[in-house]
């Protein structure tokens, strides 16, 4: 168990810092900005629509996915290569923990978007009262697209798409620096990253339920191929 926890260690020193800071800066800009949004506003809907908050938030995912995918490749300026040699596991194991920690990664960052939504919420109530009543805040807020998917609430199925959506994501950011490190390019990884993208911004609505589930049924194929590959070549490898 020790040596799966340093394992994680690894790639928890060297990404920490960078994650912590793209987020911290990502939520600090989107506050910036919807504090900078006239009081000419009709309800929560128009200030986070005309704060630019889900673009912000999808550049500083974008950010995060960048360092994650990019971290034990040949451009991350770290000796991975010569690091995993020296392993006493396999690099398929390395590559499922190292998929644990970005998932750890990506919550974090969902979490300080969650965090600016309810602050954002809190300073309307201030700023905004008689503009923006207290129903018209948790209406307007649940029936954003992107906000819904931060805080489906009740919707259920919502947090299973989620769930799926956050561990394909983390496992793909990891597969790309595998694949990278032996000079291929993952074209199933960036296919996943690019519509995690999409889904994060998106949402879902009534209308894009049909777009969700076909981008969520993509997303697990691709994972799932891309897992069972490295298995495949792992064990091709032995």
């Amino acid at each position: 168990m020790k040596q799966y926890t340093s394992i994680m260690a690894l790639a928890v020193r060297a990404l920490l810092g960078k994650v912590l800071a793209v987020t911290a800066a990502t939520a600090a800009i989107q506050l910036a900005v919807f504090r900078l949004i006239p009081e000419q506003v009709s309800s929560l809907y128009n200030l986070q629509r005309e704060s630019w908050t889900a673009p912000l938030a999808a550049l500083g995912l974008t950010a995060v996915l960048v360092l994650l995918a990019l971290h034990g490749g040949p451009l991350s300026g770290v000796r991975t290569s010569y690091t995993l040699r020296r392993l006493p596991v396999s690099e398929q194991t390395v590559t499922i923990l190292w998929a644990v920690v970005y998932l750890g990664f990506l919550l974090l960052f969902w979490a300080a978007e969650v965090g600016v939504v309810l602050l954002q919420q809190h300073w309307t109530a201030l700023l905004y009262p008689s503009q923006v009543p207290a129903f018209q805040r948790f209406s307007d807020n649940y029936s954003t697209p992107f906000f819904h998917g931060l805080l489906p609430l009740y919707d259920w199925p919502r947090y299973l798409c989620n769930a799926i959506w956050l561990i394909a994501l983390a496992w793909n950011a990891t597969a790309f620096s595998y694949q990278h490190r032996r000079g291929r390019l993952p074209g199933g990884g960036i296919l996943v990253l690019i519509l995690g993208l999409l889904f994060f911004v998106m949402g879902e609505t009534t209308s894009g339920m049909v777009v969700s589930i076909l981008f969520t049924f993509v997303m697990v194929m691709v994972t799932l191929w891309s897992f069972f590959s490295l298995r495949e070549e792992e064990a091709g490898d032995a």
